[in-house]
């Protein structure tokens, strides 16, 4: 009876009664909360992410959708091997699954599945909408076809473009600003002319780096004025070489200076500016956006959930 009441007084929304006029919205579950404590991965962040957008001023007016189910086989089948996704669901601990930095169990691997579906919502909403739609999870863009890498189990981003796609032939634009190059997103999308990636990493930090459609890497000190710059060049670039139907944006908030694993020195101020200059890029192209969150390693949750929240406030407002 009480779980019953629970979900009647639920602050989500069921995305079965999704309505396309809606523009802007945000994707949650309760299994974003389930990822264990590791030391590294903020996971503190998904609930303080999510109850700082009800309790904001212009973004509670958005509807919160509730992710329902975890990703499935075919889905995953559609950027990962066979043999990896079966390794994956069963939890058989191989070399394959062992390549990830953190272990897997059941907590972890629904946070993966469900955190999929949510980019997959994203997507599919923004294209249904044109408007500009947040997974509050997502960004595991270190995941490759048939292992595991980095915090990343599953590459949500892939796979929820090759959904799309599968639908129905579009161009989609990765705009991944993370500070560690998307290896697994780039690896997957290399030599394609219907996805074009655009990464702006730290070059002297974790992953080995691919070869993509566009890759700039700055050094370990690199300033706002310099990333910022730098971005606008890339910008530029990819509006010279190629024009998208849907952007999905990597928002990881990791190049800010106080980030734990990162050596980028960019502010809060910096960070908006970011912000402002992909949304600025959207605007201009006039298509959907799907965003998902990525990495984030502040030395204080409070900057963490901030700027995270900062990003919806400059890109969905």
């Amino acid at each position: 009876m009480l779980s019953v009441l629970s979900s009647l007084f639920s602050p989500l929304h069921n995305p079965k009664h999704f309505n396309p006029s809606i523009k802007r919205g945000f994707m949650y579950s309760r299994f974003y909360e389930g990822l264990p404590e590791t030391g590294v991965i903020p996971v503190k962040k998904y609930p303080g992410i999510f109850e700082a957008i009800r309790q904001h001023p212009e973004l509670k007016k958005y509807p919160i959708y509730n992710v329902p189910a975890g990703v499935g086989t075919e889905d995953l089948e559609l950027v990962h091997t066979a043999a990896y996704v079966d390794d994956l669901l069963n939890m058989d601990m191989t070399p394959a699954l062992q390549m990830s930095e953190i272990m897997l169990n059941y907590d972890i691997l629904e946070y993966f599945l469900y955190g999929t579906m949510g980019t997959i919502q994203a997507v599919e909403m923004a294209l249904a909408s044109g408007g500009t739609f947040m997974n509050l999870a997502g960004g595991y863009h270190h995941a490759f076809r048939d292992h595991a890498e980095g915090f990343c189990f599953v590459n949500d981003v892939a796979i929820a473009i090759e959904r799309v796609i599968k639908k129905q032939p579009r161009k989609v634009l990765v705009i991944d600003l993370d500070l560690h190059q998307g290896n697994g997103i780039v690896h997957h999308f290399q030599g394609r002319e219907d996805v074009f990636v655009f990464n702006l990493h730290q070059a002297d930090n974790y992953p080995v780096k691919q070869v993509g459609h566009l890759d700039i890497g700055l050094m370990s000190g690199t300033s706002g004025e310099e990333y910022l710059r730098e971005l606008e060049r890339g910008l530029a670039i990819v509006k010279a070489q190629f024009t998208p139907e849907l952007v999905v944006y990597v928002a990881g908030v990791d190049p800010f200076m106080e980030d734990r694993l990162g050596g980028f020195l960019l502010t809060k101020e910096d960070m908006k500016k970011r912000e402002q200059l992909v949304r600025q890029a959207v605007d201009g192209w006039a298509v959907p956006c799907a965003i998902v969150l990525a990495g984030g390693y502040a030395n204080k949750l409070s900057d963490l959930i901030e700027l995270h929240v900062q990003t919806a406030e400059v890109m969905m407002t």
